[in-house]
């Protein structure tokens, strides 16, 4: 070898380099096209299955209806009440609204979107006037992004639970992380989809399988009934629920009360704009 450098390449040489990249984008290309016909068939099965929950839905309404009329009980609230992280987006005046709660509903847009409406259903109650709030998740085409969108809620007089910090701001230009609830102050803003725990639990959860919640109230109602009956063991600490009675998915470790995170630590919601992210107020105690 004489050891002299290798000659450098000529431009034409470069030709074959541009072939070869112009194939990785063909290929590239093809792929994109296989995941866009499978986005399509993804949502045509979707669509497809949503249109056979339907009729259940409509039967497990009913089902919970009946629950509440023939017990007193309130099924819906108790859920998301019992449920370990929901529950750490709550004051106890949250909950007091939330007892005048009669239904819940999820509403899927069946496109490639993916959004999705949350929908309320309330009793006359003595804090705001609406019979039904919906809590809409659509496409933002300008943010290219999922993003739901703020109820209004008409509060009557005195009874408004969404303190704020300068009440002569308007709530257009108010800074939203100064809400003293946080469930009402998620209702009433603009969030990403991305970052939205409450709209994920009561989506994924609470919709998909709510007994699975709910059985926290039912083993203490349980416990009441032994007790009104002179039926319960020697004491409490024996008593034990077969909880295959109510749902192969109730573990205790996902229902632990224990693991609730800290309400210190919820995430951020943003301003009326969704320009920008403000820090939460600590929920107070009440």
């Amino acid at each position: 070898m004489s050891g002299e450098p290798p000659a450098k390449r000529a431009k034409n040489d470069d030709f074959p380099t541009v072939v070869a990249f112009d194939n990785l984008v063909r290929i590239c290309e093809e792929i994109k096209g296989i995941d866009a016909q499978a986005s399509e068939k993804i949502v045509e099965i979707d669509s497809k299955y949503n249109k056979l929950r339907q009729p259940l839905y409509a039967q497990r309404t009913e089902a919970i209806r009946e629950y509440d009329q023939e017990t007193g009980m309130s099924f819906w609230p108790d859920t998301m009440v019992n449920h370990p992280r929901l529950f750490s987006y709550f004051t106890h005046k949250t909950e007091k609204v939330l007892s005048y709660l009669s239904e819940i509903e999820i509403m899927e847009e069946m496109d490639q979107t993916k959004g999705f409406t949350i929908k309320l259903l309330w009793e006359d109650n003595p804090y705001f006037e609406e019979k039904v709030m919906e809590k809409r998740t659509l496409w933002d085409k300008e943010r290219n992004k999922l993003r739901n969108y703020p109820v209004t809620i008409t509060w009557k007089p005195g009874m408004n639970i969404l303190k704020r910090k300068d009440k002569n701001v308007s709530p257009e230009i108010e800074d939203e992380g100064e809400y003293d609830d946080y469930f009402f102050g998620w209702l009433t803003t603009y969030t990403e989809e991305e970052n939205d725990e409450i709209a994920g639990i009561l989506r994924d959860e609470i919709w998909s399988n709510p007994v699975n919640y709910f059985v926290f109230d039912l083993k203490k109602t349980l416990k009441q009934n032994y007790s009104q009956h002179d039926l319960s063991p020697n004491s409490e600490s024996d008593y034990e629920l077969d909880e295959s009675e109510v749902g192969e998915e109730l573990t205790a470790k996902n229902l632990e009360l224990n693991d609730r995170p800290n309400r210190d630590t919820l995430p951020k919601l943003t301003d009326n704009n969704g320009e920008s992210e403000k820090p939460a107020k600590k929920a107070k105690k009440f």
